[in-house]
């Protein structure tokens, strides 16, 4: 799929992809904080756009990702404020096909806390 829009912020199912995947993170036991790094080329854009909404959604901290995977992964970890387990994980990718109601369930089997 080729699209202008970063693929998080994709509409699946008439919700965008980040969207679905906070929903079900939030319904998770034990997650006190979210941070999501978000491409550096876009991140002005994409804060300015989509920023409140997400804080809404449950993120508590956005950040600039880096060039790689790993350097975004580290930026996020730099930002944390408090953590006794950690979970890092790009779900937006592998949660496309699973119905709303079947995502905390998913999540908990991937991601136990």
């Amino acid at each position: 799929m080729q699209s202008e829009t970063a693929k998080p912020f994709l509409q699946v199912q008439g919700k965008m992809i980040i969207l679905r995947t906070l929903e079900a993170v939030s319904l998770m036991r034990g997650v006190v904080e979210i941070v999501l790094a978000l491409p550096p080329g876009e991140f002005d854009g994409l804060v300015a756009e989509y920023g409140d909404l997400l804080r809404r959604g449950g993120v508590t901290t956005i950040v600039p990702g880096g060039a790689s995977r790993q350097q975004s992964v580290a930026l996020g970890l730099a930002a944390l404020k408090q953590a006794s387990e950690l979970v890092v994980a790009e779900l937006s990718k592998d949660l496309t096909g699973i119905p709303d109601h079947e995502l905390p369930a998913h999540l908990e089997k991937i991601l136990p806390i």
